[in-house]
């Protein structure tokens, strides 16, 4: 029962993961999901990001043959949001933008060819590198994959969000980072994944590797970097974007086979602020898989004590996770 049921200390949150895998075998009278059927068009008159359409702003899109970019028709945030001056309030300052990943309404990571999987990578560098604009001191990047976790549009996009203040978890995770840098030496991330027993890296593709963590707060958690010592995600080389794009597709898919389903996650840029602070290049780039299932008609929930406590208990052993989903990478390969 070694690891099965005990805490394990999250380098970046600075606090406890509880693994407790005993709780998954807790008879189960709760919701159940089934899987969402892929759309099956290759276009949708009324999708508004397919190409040609014309969206609720009014704009029409272009008749775009690969990726494609444009501002968020409903920001979240905006330079241009109201002004307020009163006490503890403050403009919703930033920018947001979409990013298609295929014209195609029916495509996904999981399903889109190598040279596709190295322009979206590229188109998110890119992007992330535009977003730099006065007044802005944090880029994110990410795909929100699945109406159960919230999608409202199926067809295969990210956003980026760029925000006029550091993120409070983006804060505590520089600072840490930064810490270890100054008491070890080295690079937070890259020290912690190496001291993992071997089992835990499951996939890699040029000097990029996919690891389950051993403090993973979700039962499938994964964490993609590289060798290199990058900062921010425009710091990525094409060469280095080229290498990722097939590896990211092999761990979609990996997800999918495994769960038998197209699998809802959050796929997030892990890329340091960009508001000068020294400590930034301390951050070592990451992508972060988080699937929202533990089994694949089970939803992993926050439930009340997550919430009051900030705690995560994770019911599935980390190495039981990495085990399973090596088996996945390896089918999930291309020839």
């Amino acid at each position: 029962m070694s690891g099965h049921w005990e805490k394990r200390w999250h380098p970046l949150r600075r606090e406890w993961v509880i693994i407790s895998a005993n709780t998954a075998a807790r008879p189960w009278g709760g919701a159940r999901v089934d899987g969402v059927v892929p759309a099956a068009v290759e276009h949708d008159p009324n999708c508004y990001l397919c190409p040609g359409n014309t969206r609720a702003c009014g704009d029409t899109n272009p008749a775009y043959v690969g990726t494609y970019a444009f501002d968020n028709d409903f920001p979240s945030l905006s330079f241009a949001a109201p002004v307020t001056a009163a006490a503890g309030r403050d403009q919703a300052g930033g920018l947001c933008r979409v990013l298609c990943w295929s014209p195609r309404h029916n495509d996904s990571l999981a399903s889109l060819d190598d040279a596709a999987l190295q322009a979206v990578v590229r188109l998110m560098r890119d992007e992330h590198r535009a977003a730099r604009r006065p007044g802005v001191a944090q880029v994110l990047v990410f795909e929100n994959r699945g109406a159960e976790i919230g999608v409202s549009n199926p067809h295969p996009h990210g956003q980026l969000y760029a925000t006029d203040f550091v993120t409070r978890q983006a804060d505590e995770w520089r600072d840490a980072q930064h810490q270890h840098r100054v008491k070890s030496g080295g690079r937070l991330i890259p020290d912690y994944l190496a001291g993992m027993a071997p089992g835990q890296r499951i996939g890699g593709q040029g000097e990029w590797s996919v690891y389950v963590p051993e403090c993973a707060r979700l039962p499938f958690e994964t964490w993609t970097t590289l060798d290199s010592a990058v900062s921010h995600l425009d710091g990525l080389s094409d060469a280095q974007c080229d290498a990722l794009g097939p590896l990211l597709g092999q761990l979609v898919r990996a997800y999918d086979g495994h769960f038998g389903r197209a699998t809802p996650m959050n796929l997030l840029w892990a890329s340091a602020p960009v508001d000068g602070d020294p400590r930034n290049r301390d951050w070592q780039l990451t992508l972060m898989a988080q699937p929202a299932l533990r089994e694949p008609d089970k939803l992993k929930y926050f439930g009340g004590f997550e919430q009051l406590s900030g705690n995560v208990v994770n019911p599935l052993r980390p190495e039981d996770a990495a085990a399973q989903l090596s088996l996945a990478m390896a089918r999930a390969a291309r020839a």
